[in-house]
């Protein structure tokens, strides 16, 4: 029979066993515990929540930066054609700290970048100002 070690999950607190093998690479005792943990408020991932609604201007603001930059990442460079998924148009201020979504689709705070960068500028206003 293989070590096992007690852990304490996270999110909730419980204690669980796992192998001791397993131990560095697990945290949660569940997968609800852990997209908890990845999504919930108590997370670093979690920001204040996603809204899904980007104003009546998102569609024709979008289309406009996406053409401004030439379908272009503005930060690692490569053209929309060299991934396998359309290029995202991110909020350098992020849309919660605006009253009213149509106020954060603005040019000047709208950038092109593929999903990869994406997910590294996400959040941090400093990195997404950088782009421009």
């Amino acid at each position: 029979m293989r070590d096992r070690v007690t852990l304490k999950c996270p999110q909730c607190g419980d204690e669980f066993d796992v192998q001791s093998e397993a131990a560095n690479r697990r945290k949660y005792c569940s997968m609800s515990c852990l997209a908890k943990g990845r999504t919930g408020c108590g997370s670093p991932n979690w920001k204040g929540g996603h809204d899904h609604y980007y104003g009546k201007n998102w569609f024709r603001m979008r289309r406009l930066v996406r053409n401004r930059d030439c379908f272009r990442c503005q930060k690692c460079g490569k053209h929309e054609e060299e991934h396998d998924t359309e290029l995202h148009v991110h909020h350098i201020v992020p849309l919660r700290e605006f009253d009213e979504p149509e106020e954060a689709n603005t040019p000047t705070n709208l950038v092109t970048v593929c999903p990869t960068c994406h997910a590294d500028v996400e959040g941090d206003v400093e990195a997404g100002r950088a782009l421009l």
